[in-house]
This record gives structure tokens, C-alpha cells and sequence, in this order.
């Protein structure tokens, strides 16, 4: 009798025992297929989705005012901010560098200006691989020149096709006149000059310019170009 019991208790031990064995398969089969593959994505910040947004200038330093008296720094962070809402909804996630009317400021600096742009550069170094997005404001002594302009960094490859992608996007659905090009930043655009990971500078439109001004000015003029521009960058993203 007792060797009978004892044979079913050995039984149990063995079916537990192969239960337990197929869970432990079962749940390392999706680790390895769902979670995985997410843990590896968060360790690694240049997996992510994730894009930096720069709005120029900020706090005392105004940039460019336009021929109507607007300050630059305004229309810069008011296009970052509909930009950032664009990408946010698309699933990206958006680091900001300012939200406010404020300049940034770095222990290393120097003069005011050189600790607001090392403030910025340690928004990038702090997320290294991460996309980063400058938007300003373009201005000339001659009123006649309009027309977006995006510059790219000549340190990662994947800054042209960004810079070429939301040039052409302009192109196509807002400005069909705008026959620019993209450009090289060169040593005198600081951010982009020091970039290690795709960079492109936008100006969106000279403030020098009477009627385009009067557009950058404009509330659903800005909305229609962030929309433009966050497709364009969708697309990048999608393909590189």
C-alpha cells in the first residue's frame, strides 16, 4: 500500500516538476520576445524614439526683431512647442531645452552667450544619439530674401538626408518658390558644429521680409509648418 502511495507521490513530484519546466520556457520565451527587446531599447538611448527640440535664443538674448517689432525668441519657442505637440502625438518623446522665456546656463561657461549655448550642448551630451532640432528665425539687411533654410551637421551622416527631407517637404506643401538648399553648418553655427548625433538647424523665414514675416507672425501659418515638419521627420525617422 505504502509502495503504491509512494509511486503516486513520486508521479505528482514528475508532473510538477514538468509543469514547472514549461512555464520557466514558456516565460523565457516571452521575455525574449517582448520585454527584451524593450529593457535593451531603454538602456540604450539612441534606440529610442526620442527627438530634441532647441528653441533659439530665450531670456535677455531676444535674437532677430522683426520688421513688425516681434522678438525672435518668441516665434522660436512658440514653433518648438507646436512641434513638440506634433511629434508627441506621432509616439515620439520630445526633450525640450527651454519651455519658457528663459536662457540656459553652464558652470563651464564664460560669457552669458557661451553658457547658454554649453547649457544646450549638455542637453545633447546628456542624451547621446538622440536627434536634436534647432529652430530660428532668419534676418538680412536686404528685406527682399524669404524662405525656409535648414543647415545640417557635418559630423553624422544622417544629418543631410534630415535637413534634405524637411527642405524638400517645404518645398512641396508651403513654399513651391523656395528653391534653397541645405548647407553645412560650418564652425560659426556652435551646436552643430559640435554635434554627435544627427543636427540640423531650421530658419524658418527672414523676420527682414515684410510679407513673410507677417507669416511667421501668423498662429496657423506656424501650425501648418510644424505640421510639415513633423512628417518630414517621420519619414527620416521611418527610413534611416
Amino acid at each position: 500500500m505504502n509502495s503504491e502511495k509512494n509511486k503516486g507521490s513520486l508521479l505528482i513530484y514528475f508532473l510538477i516538476a514538468i509543469l514547472l519546466i514549461l512555464t520557466a520556457s514558456i516565460l523565457h520565451q516571452v521575455y525574449d520576445r517582448f520585454i527584451r527587446d524593450d529593457v535593451n531599447t531603454a538602456a540604450d538611448p539612441s534606440s529610442r524614439r526620442t527627438v530634441i527640440l532647441d528653441a533659439g535664443h530665450g531670456g535677455r538674448d531676444g535674437g532677430a526683431i522683426s520688421v513688425t517689432g516681434t522678438a525672435e525668441k518668441t516665434l522660436n519657442l512658440d514653433t518648438t512647442l507646436t512641434l513638440a505637440a506634433f511629434l508627441r502625438a506621432q509616439g515620439y518623446e520630445v526633450i525640450l531645452t527651454r519651455e519658457t522665456d528663459t536662457e540656459l546656463s553652464h558652470a563651464n561657461g564664460g560669457s552669458r552667450k557661451m553658457q547658454d549655448l554649453k547649457g544646450r550642448l549638455s542637453v545633447m551630451e546628456d542624451n547621446p544619439g538622440c536627434p536634436f532640432i534647432s529652430v530660428h528665425m532668419n534676418k538680412f539687411p536686404q528685406a527682399k530674401y524669404s524662405g525656409l533654410q535648414v543647415y545640417y551637421s557635418k559630423n553624422d551622416e544622417a544629418s543631410k538626408p534630415l535637413a534634405d527631407g524637411i527642405q524638400a517637404a517645404v518645398k512641396e506643401h508651403l513654399q513651391p518658390e523656395n528653391d534653397r538648399v541645405t548647407k553645412p553648418a560650418t564652425s560659426s553655427i556652435f551646436l552643430l558644429h559640435r554635434a554627435d548625433s544627427p543636427a540640423i538647424l531650421i530658419e524658418c523665414g527672414f523676420l527682414s521680409n515684410t510679407e513673410e514675416a507677417r507669416r511667421l507672425e501668423d498662429t496657423d501659418y506656424r501650425r501648418t509648418l510644424c505640421l510639415i515638419l513633423s512628417s518630414a521627420y517621420g519619414a527620416w525617422e521611418t527610413n534611416r
